[in-house]
């Protein structure tokens, strides 16, 4: 099994890796003023912080813990906070690609774009999933309505990302997109009337 004190010095090590490619990237930017190194700049600057923050929260929970995990996820929260900035400096980076490559053939440039709507889609369909999964947990323990409701809006919200996706393919489901989303949009204002009128 891997101890979570090994995790957190591999995870510094790599934070301590990435920054130092952050301030090599600030030193090429300042004699090259090329866009590219500002985005590797702010990009590994923030997943190195990312990465240091997440193994000072694993150390956290290691030496505040009664018994030591052996097991992962160590800390949730610092696996979010690295998701998060992991998610924000990828967009960086990709954006920066995309907009060396606007000159390009309309060919490459419809590639990229596509591929960066289905990277986004994916994204929104699995945090969506993620919600509507978390809310339906609380609603089989309080049978509340309003709960079903939201998980209702939230996976129709998911199926309209997902449609999106699969439409990309053929163009029959595009307009299946718009139809689920109105009537995720319209479970969620459901829910919220039903709150309103509860004394």
């Amino acid at each position: 099994m891997f101890h979570p004190v090994l995790d957190a010095f591999f995870e510094m090590v790599s934070g301590g890796i990435a920054i130092v490619i952050a301030y090599e990237a600030a030193k090429a930017r300042s004699f090259s003023k090329e866009s590219i190194f500002l985005s590797f700049e702010i990009s590994f600057a923030l997943l190195g912080a990312s990465s240091v923050l997440r193994a000072l929260l694993v150390l956290f929970t290691v030496f505040t813990a009664r018994q030591v995990p052996l097991v992962g996820p160590f800390s949730i929260l610092g696996d979010l906070v690295q998701a998060c900035a992991g998610m924000l400096a990828y967009a960086i980076l990709l954006w920066v690609q995309m907009k060396s490559h606007l000159a390009g053939t309309s060919i490459l440039l419809q590639v990229g774009f596509g591929l960066m709507v289905l990277s986004f889609n994916a994204l929104n369909v699995f945090m969506l999933l993620a919600i509507a999964t978390l809310v339906f947990v609380r609603f089989l323990r309080d049978r509340n309505a309003n709960q079903a409701l939201v998980v209702l809006g939230f996976l129709l919200l998911a199926f309209s990302h997902l449609s999106n996706m699969v439409g990309y393919s053929g163009g029959f489901l595009l307009p299946v997109e718009n139809v689920l989303r109105l009537a995720g949009y319209l479970s969620l204002l459901a829910m919220l009337m039903r709150v309103r009128r509860v004394p």
